[in-house]
Formats: C-alpha cells, sequence, structure tokens
C-alpha cells in the first residue's frame, strides 16, 4: 500500500477476525460484527492524513471531481477577483467543497497559496 509507516502506526487496532463458518454466523453474530467494523471505518476516517490514500478513497467509493475547466482574473472596480470555471459538465464525479489555489508571481517567483471554500465570497 501507499501509506506511510507512521501513519499506520497511529491506526486503531481492527476488530477480531470471525473465524466461524457462514453457515454458522447468527443474526446477533453479524449485528455485533457491522457495528465492530463501522466503528473501526469511523476511526480510521478520524485521521485525515489517511482519506487522502487513493486506497481508502476506493473502498469506500469516493468519485474524485473534475479538475476545473479554466481560471481566469478579472477587474472588479479597484481589486482583482479570480473566477473558477468547474469542470466538464455530463460525466460523473463528486462535488466541490474547496478549491487549493496557489499564486505564483512569475518575475518574483513569490507564491501566496489559499483555500476558498465553494459558495463563499
Amino acid at each position: 500500500a501507499d501509506y506511510p509507516p507512521e501513519a499506520l502506526d497511529r491506526l486503531p487496532t481492527p476488530p477480531r477476525r470471525a473465524w466461524l463458518p457462514s453457515w454458522g454466523h447468527t443474526t446477533d453474530f453479524l449485528d455485533q460484527r457491522f457495528a465492530e467494523l463501522k466503528a473501526y471505518v469511523h476511526a480510521v476516517m478520524a485521521y485525515d492524513e489517511m482519506l487522502r490514500y487513493r486506497g481508502l478513497q476506493e473502498l469506500l467509493g469516493v468519485i474524485p471531481p473534475d479538475m476545473p475547466s479554466g481560471v481566469r482574473v478579472v477587474m472588479r472596480g479597484e481589486e482583482h477577483e479570480l473566477e473558477v470555471r468547474p469542470g466538464a459538465d455530463g460525466g460523473e464525479c463528486s462535488p466541490i467543497d474547496e478549491y487549493h489555489i496557489e499564486i505564483i508571481h512569475l518575475e518574483t517567483g513569490s507564491r501566496h497559496a489559499f483555500s476558498r471554500d465553494v459558495g463563499t465570497t
């Protein structure tokens, strides 16, 4: 897996495996097993660094959003406004909650990075 070892060391202990054959599972056993696995997945998801890894995202069924199809800077009065055009329509993608933007001044090399929640001004 592509998980960093230090992140794996902080993971909670998974529930014990059941060695009963499937025909021996009772409804109570299955309910308890479901509750244990659900608690474990919630505990894993509490670690932000783990949520970034592709394997966990695939396991959870995460569909990544499309990249923005365009960006432009527009003069609005005395200020500049950055407009971000969403990705292509028509495909299946997850909603975009936030953009992470980095502006690099080409002459000086200075960088300014910020995040903007979608819907805020």
